[in-house]
């Protein structure tokens, strides 16, 4: 997307942590909401959506426990010198668990941690709806060529 492009809330939610991660290729600007759900129990739990890559504008008009509409913007993609880095784009991540990283929550992690990462902060679509077509093809691995008997090697 284009910097300067409109970030929506996708649900209600409440203005939970605000930063400017501003080492190289890190976040930039940074927002996190936190969202409330009842439990089976009656209980009020909370989750948490962070965007990253934004602009420094956006963190100015934002201030923590701010209530922010499902489908409200509330923020703007930055330009490379300002968020982190990066091309333009939204970094936007779901995690039940903050873990006390606040801002500086994890986006990438490692392959051998992936169960972990991802029991932490699910598919980002279960909110975002984006149709399977706009994702790009999975890259074939040399296991699945191996599996389909497509032997590189052969008559070397």
């Amino acid at each position: 997307m284009q910097a300067g492009s409109a970030v929506r809330a996708p649900l209600d939610g409440v203005v939970h942590a605000i930063a400017n991660n501003e080492a190289p290729l890190d976040y930039g600007p940074v927002v996190i909401l936190r969202h409330e759900f009842p439990s089976v129990n009656g209980d009020v739990r909370n989750f948490f959506t962070l965007y990253g890559h934004l602009t420094l504008q956006t963190l100015s008009r934002l201030r923590v426990d701010q209530k922010i509409a499902r489908g409200e913007k509330f923020a703007e993609l930055g330009v490379t010198q300002e968020n982190g880095g990066w091309t333009p784009h939204l970094h936007f991540q779901i995690i039940c668990d903050l873990l006390d990283y606040g801002t500086d929550f994890p986006g990438v992690g490692r392959a051998s941690e992936r169960g972990v990462w991802t029991s932490l902060s699910p598919d980002p679509n279960l909110l975002l709806g984006i149709p399977a077509e706009r994702f790009p093809a999975k890259e074939t691995d040399a296991s699945e060529l191996w599996r389909r008997g497509g032997h590189c090697w052969e008559g070397a």
